[in-house]
């Protein structure tokens, strides 16, 4: 007999992988070996018991049962009642070998494990799962000892008495988030930046009443420029106070907001790109792997009820009303909890309130090509447009306007003042707010091997090899046509340029919100006339197109506004160096771009001609290993080891993967990472029709200035010839390479089998008959909502896949015409 852990569990496929708590390797298992379990049964981080077996594929367990499950005690003593018999002993599985490189099982002791092993997921405590019932260890394993707490449902029952007393006696007020919500990522936790305000009691997810005040005292004094005298008389004195004299109490108490139903919890993502240059340690270039860091989120739509009241029976109502309206305004303007600069915590009040001395911008974001977005889920239920994504992005095209100008050290302090980093707050704050949603559908390869979209796809449907078993691995892509809108709203802030002599640090440099404001609208109109968002975002995908009437007009005037930015407040005039140019600047001289209108109807043939154009450029140089310029990891000659039938066994060349001098020892050449340097975008031409814009900024790493200069302009110019008499043209497809299954948006009955409240309130596992399970999550639910087992009509997803099928609960609104190249729509 093995003891273990189920690591991983794909329900839909019946197949799973356990962690042999013996030697810690994995095993595979299918649904066919459940021994006294079903597959609804199986969860990550579930103990069991198993007999492995060995077999030419590898491992494999069979007999999969729940550890340490024990017979129910006999009852009680009664009248007639035999004697009850004593409990056997609960036996503790075996301990694994000290040299165990990392924990398997959770922390407890074995008797208490095996206790908690009879006690599903669903129905534990939900504090108790975060905070006692986790396994620790790697972000990979933090993620999916997040996914456990989320399945946790809770008690929406006693929820709803605990709330009808509370109401009793405290009068309150909703507010609904606007998107995800964090908070407490820091409190004191085996996992690293994962902790969420859970109520002890309780468990669900609350706000406690201490930050609702802070949060309202920094509006009302800074954004509502508040009378002093009635700020002390709501929250008493400043804090930090030592005068006893003028130590005073608030008049008014915040209680902590409570949910108005269960909340719904997800696993949310943000990722470092640049881990060394936040350091202090490097520059901030394309080299460096992405660090994952997986965090509790609240889902958004979850509405709060908060509440104030007056410390005394005899207290001021004035005074509660300011205390109200301010916090309205925190939650709207500044948002709640962590995160609140990438747009987390915000919530939807009556109106916006008064900017103060902020600054905002409202843009307008459409979607021009596919885009590959993912959460921390990967799932389709979280492919979307995340304000984590579009932060990043803006933080990268912002150094570019100022790469060649500062030094590495400067230009990481101006960031910080800007963009904010683990010390200072960030003077930017973005919220994102979707206008039309996009359609989303499992990514699958075109059939033709010779397939451009296949070619720049590349990674995004693949075929892995898992514990001696191949498995199929496909990305969800959104298609053309969403929208956001955008919301950029800065604050004053102040930079502090390095300090070279300790005793004498320069002073710092006050920074208007107007300034910050111009900056960040500038990198905004670059990544979005420039940039893509998603993976692949430099290859054609996740292309943006942004509208608003504070955007700069162009290029000249993002320049000119960061040369003005640098001469008036940095006193750094000056002409680009590139000796300073550790990093791509939009200003390199040597850079290339060249702008080209398409012939293609709809976006999803622009990527395909754009893949064919670069499948044949890079067909030109697969000998050369100058291409290293363009980006790793690349590898020349080959394909194979062997000659294959065409080619000439005396010349053939094995495969060689290319190198850069900021390759890790660590890494293998085959394994070395360097984003490539050309952006390739797709925008609207004017007049209408698709414009190609294809940027290079040289890389000084790859191998250095003037070399990576050189490939750049041999690429620009041969992309551009083959993309300029480039033929093909592949006309109607939907997305890039998914076959359509359906015509149309298809009324068609399934049957409700389960509700997946962490995909969001209105989302549950369905199935039409003689079909694949799929999920119903857009459109305008019936009220009220239908239960476990019902039949309902629903309309099919014209992007559905046979594999994962998608509905929407009312029918979509009709598509808008395609546009012409040289027509308005």
């Amino acid at each position: 007999m093995s003891i273990g852990t189920v690591k991983k569990w794909f329900p839909d496929r019946g197949i799973g992988y356990l962690t042999d708590t013996a030697d810690g390797a994995d095993v595979f298992f299918g649904d066919r070996g459940l021994l006294g379990l079903t597959p609804a049964d199986v969860h990550i981080g579930m103990a069991v018991e198993f007999d492995r077996r060995e077999d030419d594929r590898g491992p494999r367990a069979v007999k999969i049962r729940r550890a340490g499950t024990a017979p129910a005690p006999p009852p009680g003593p009664g009248p007639t009642a035999a004697p009850a018999r004593p409990r056997p002993p609960i036996e503790p599985p075996p301990r694994p070998p000290r040299d165990t490189p990392a924990l398997t099982e959770i922390p407890l002791p074995r008797s208490t494990q095996a206790v908690v092993a009879r006690v599903r997921i669903e129905d534990r405590h939900p504090g108790l799962q975060l905070d006692k019932l986790v396994i620790p260890g790697d972000q990979e394993r933090q993620r999916d000892s997040l996914a456990n707490v989320t399945r946790v449902q809770g008690d929406r029952g006693l929820l709803a008495e605990l709330r009808a007393r509370r109401g009793k006696w405290l009068k309150t007020w909703p507010r609904t988030t606007t998107g995800p919500l964090t908070l407490h990522l820091a409190r004191a936790n085996v996992l690293e930046n994962a902790g969420l305000c859970l109520h002890p009691v309780y468990g669900f997810a609350y706000l406690p009443g201490s930050g609702l005040k802070g949060m309202a005292r920094a509006f009302a004094t800074e954004m509502a420029t508040a009378d002093p005298r009635d700020v002390e008389a709501v929250f008493g004195n400043e804090p930090g106070e030592t005068d006893e004299d003028r130590q005073t109490a608030g008049g008014v108490i915040f209680h902590d907001a409570w949910p108005a139903d269960w909340p719904t919890l997800a696993v949310d993502i943000t990722n470092n790109h640049h881990p060394k240059y936040y350091q202090g340690g490097d520059a901030p270039g394309d080299w460096d792997s992405p660090v994952p860091v997986y965090f509790l989120a609240i889902h958004p739509g979850t509405t709060f009820e908060f509440a104030v009241a007056a410390r005394r029976v005899d207290g001021a109502p004035r005074l509660v009303t300011l205390a109200r309206e301010w916090l309205d305004g925190a939650l709207t303007a500044s948002g709640a909890g962590a995160k609140t600069a990438a747009g987390y915590g915000t919530f939807r009040a009556d109106g916006r309130p008064s900017e103060g001395n902020r600054r905002s911008a409202v843009v307008q974001l459409e979607l021009i090509s596919p885009a590959f977005l993912a959460g921390a889920a990967q799932d389709g239920t979280d492919c979307d447009l995340r304000t984590a994504t579009l932060r990043g992005q803006l933080r990268w095209w912002w150094r570019t306007l100022h790469a060649g100008f500062l030094s590495v050290d400067e230009l990481r302090s101006l960031e910080a003042a800007i963009w904010g980093d683990t010390n200072v707050g960030s003077a930017v704050r973005i919220e994102l707010t979707p206008r039309t949603a996009g359609h989303v559908t499992l990514y699958a390869h075109p059939a033709e091997r010779q397939s451009g979209t296949r070619y720049v796809a590349y990674g995004m449907d693949e075929s892995v090899r898992i514990g001696g078993n191949r498995v199929r691995k496909q990305r969800y892509v959104m298609a053309p046509g969403a929208s956001w809108e955008l919301r950029i709203t800065t604050r004053r802030s102040s930079y502090r340029p390095p300090v070279t002599d300790p005793k004498s640090p320069p002073p710092a440099i006050a920074l208007t919100a107007d300034e910050v404001r111009e900056q960040a609208l500038a990198a905004c109109w670059l990544m979005a006339q420039y940039g893509g968002v998603g993976s692949k975002g430099r290859k054609g995908f996740g292309s943006l197109d942004v509208t608003g009437p504070d955007l700069p007009p162009g290029l000249d005037r993002c320049r000119a506004a960061a040369e003005q930015f640098r001469r008036d407040r940095l006193k750094r005039p000056g002409s680009f160096s590139q000796a300073l140019a550790e990093s791509p600047s939009i200003s390199d001289p040597s850079l290339s771009f060249f702008e080209l209108n398409l012939p293609d109807r709809t976006a999803n043939d622009a990527v395909e001609r754009i893949g064919r154009a670069f499948s044949a450029t890079a067909a030109q140089f697969k000998h050369d290993p100058g291409k290293a310029a363009w980006g790793l990891p690349r590898k020349v000659h080959g394909p194979m080891d062997s000659p294959l039938p065409h080619q000439q066994a005396d010349t053939h060349q094995p495969p060689e993967w290319l190198d850069f001098p900021k390759r890790s020892h660590a890494t293998s050449p085959a394994n070395a990472r360097h984003a490539s340097p050309i952006h390739l975008h797709v925008g609207k031409a004017v007049g209408g029709g698709l414009v190609l814009r294809s940027l290079a900024l040289p890389a000084k790493d790859l191998p250095d200035h003037t070399e990576s200069a050189r490939m750049l302009r041999l690429f620009d110019a041969a992309f551009r010839s083959e993309i300029s008499s480039s033929a093909q043209q592949i006309r109607g497809r939907p997305l890039p390479g998914v076959t359509p299954p359906f015509p149309a948006a298809n009324l068609v009955e399934v049957t409700i089998l389960e509700r997946m409240e962490k995909s969001g309130p209105n989302a549950f596992r369905v199935q039409e008959d003689g079909k694949q399970k799929g999920m119903v999550i857009h459109g305008t639910p019936p009220n009220p909502l239908p239960a476990i087992g019902d039949k309902v009509r629903v309309y099919r997803e014209p992007t559905s896949s046979p594999q994962n099928p998608t509905y929407r609960w009312s029918a979509p609104a009709p598509s808008p015409p395609p546009t012409r190249p040289g027509n308005r729509r």
